[in-house]
């Protein structure tokens, strides 16, 4: 009996490890399956994509599935995730993961703007809208953090030539060079201070996570359409209403849950403005 108890058992144990593709599993890369959940939120096309679009997409997000799958079980047999940094990452994404679902949950479906809102969103606003401006300027670009104390000192020079000059001497990296503004792609009160600035005056900005010393040398009026105003305010309000609801409902969050922060990494809050 016992061989036969063996032999079976053994049958068993090479019919489990003979995967295939099929129905929800669309790859099977050595002992891993790819399903297709994993391959329609990797490849990310558009509910109005056409089929061969789809097709195209779908293919190029299981070979990058494939790859990673590959790259993963390669990085599991050196042991790399037991590594502290591995953990210390793992912990990250997933934890962006449920800030996210979290967010959406919290932020529920905002109620439509009323035209009065919109209106008065468009008056408040006008560098989205009837003042919108391309602004010409010459920037350096800062690489890597650079603490806002000498971000300050950088703009009192008000000379970007000096700028550069003490950045080279101090060994901070940068980057110089001619770009161009739009006045819609930051926040409405930063658009309004800048493009009130006198051409020449050097300013610092914090865009995409970049940090840039730079000066206005040219504008030059760019109105959007007025028949789009209503759509973009409309959009721009609400997600204004989510962001306050969501602030709103981590604020009770934070009061609701004992926090301890060790003093020496504590942000200092910053004084109210007199």
């Amino acid at each position: 009996m016992w061989p036969v108890i063996g032999g079976l058992c053994a049958s068993l144990l090479l019919l489990g490890c003979d995967k295939q593709p099929g129905g929800q599993v669309v790859a099977v890369v050595g002992d891993d399956e790819i399903t297709l959940t994993e391959l329609r939120a990797e490849a990310r096309t558009p509910p109005t994509a056409a089929e061969p679009e789809v097709l195209a997409a779908n293919a190029a997000a299981l070979e990058r599935l494939t790859d990673r799958n590959l790259l993963a079980k390669y990085a599991r047999d050196k042991g790399f995730d037991r590594s502290p940094d591995y953990v210390a990452r793992r912990r990250q994404i997933e934890q962006q993961l449920l800030a996210t679902l979290a967010i959406r949950e919290l932020a529920g479906t905002p109620p439509k703007p009323s035209p009065a809102e919109v209106q008065k969103f468009i008056d408040a606003n006008p560098t989205l809208f009837a003042q919108r401006q391309r602004l010409d300027i010459d920037r350096i670009q800062l690489a890597g953090r650079v603490d806002q104390p000498v971000i300050q000192s950088l703009v009192k020079l008000q000379d970007l030539d000096a700028t550069a000059a003490r950045l080279t001497a101090e060994g901070i990296q940068f980057r110089r060079g001619r770009g161009v503004f739009d006045t819609a792609s930051v926040d409405p009160g930063v658009a309004k201070q800048i493009a009130a600035l006198p051409d020449g005056e050097v300013f610092d900005l914090t865009m995409n996570g970049a940090t840039y010393i730079a000066a206005i040398t040219g504008r030059a009026p760019l109105p959007s359409t007025p028949a789009n105003w209503n759509g973009l305010a409309t959009a721009a309000v609400a997600r204004s209403q989510v962001a306050s609801r969501v602030e709103t409902e981590l604020a009770k969050l934070r009061k609701a849950t004992p926090i301890q922060y060790d003093a020496a990494y504590r942000q200092a809050k910053k004084a109210p403005a007199a």
